[in-house]
């Protein structure tokens, strides 16, 4: 059977559309490839500064221990001056390194705004402690002659930790601070000067109570 001629011809018109479709395409696909070869290159982004790291701050120096010039025995019989000094015959003054404490005629406050003999009360508990026994003392500072500033020990450790754990004494100003937990212990205990929270009323003639350390 004969195949109709117009049949053959859309055939082929068909073909021809379909590869002018693919070829225009074509052109477009590398019209656009050349526009963008011909195109100046796209320069880089400018590098991204990072900042240095802060510098680590070097530790905190400790506070260097005071140079001992001397260790001596110190015998009694024992004057105590306040709660941080005491006298004896052999060896003058000796004043408790790095703490302060109430004057022999301070006056403090407890917390219902009574007022008691606090230094007087000081005074004894130095005397206690002084009574019957021989002292360790490293010096640290002679202040003049037959007075020196020391570190002692007697027969129950150092005696200027002791007068801070029954709060009759404190850490000075700038001191070392190795008394911290007698400290917090006392304030905890509202013993001594702590059961008013250290409120010293009337300092009297002589005190080492000046700038305490908190």
């Amino acid at each position: 059977m004969n195949r109709p001629i117009w049949g053959d011809a859309g055939v082929l018109a068909r073909v021809a559309l379909i590869a002018g479709v693919l070829l225009a395409a074509a052109i477009g696909l590398v019209a656009t490839m050349g526009d963008r070869l011909s195109q100046p290159p796209v320069p880089p982004p400018p590098p991204v500064e990072i900042a240095a790291p802060p510098p680590v701050p070097a530790p905190a120096s400790k506070i260097p221990p005071p140079t001992v010039l001397a260790v001596v025995s110190v015998e009694g019989p024992f004057d105590p001056v306040d709660s941080v000094s005491f006298t004896s015959k052999a060896n003058g003054e000796i004043i408790l390194d790095e703490v302060i404490g109430p004057g022999p005629e301070a006056v403090c406050a407890d917390t219902a705004k009574l007022r008691w003999a606090c230094g007087l009360r000081a005074r004894a508990a130095l005397a206690n402690q002084l009574r019957d026994q021989t002292l360790s003392c490293e010096v640290v500072e002679r202040l003049e002659k037959r007075r020196i500033r020391a570190r002692c020990k007697g027969r129950e450790g150092d005696l200027a930790r002791i007068m801070v754990a029954n709060g009759w004494a404190r850490s000075s100003e700038g001191a070392e601070p190795k008394y911290e937990r007698e400290t917090q212990a006392a304030k905890t205990a509202s013993a001594g000067l702590w059961a008013g929270g250290w409120t010293i009323v009337l300092e009297g003639r002589r005190s080492r109570t000046a700038k305490p350390k908190s």
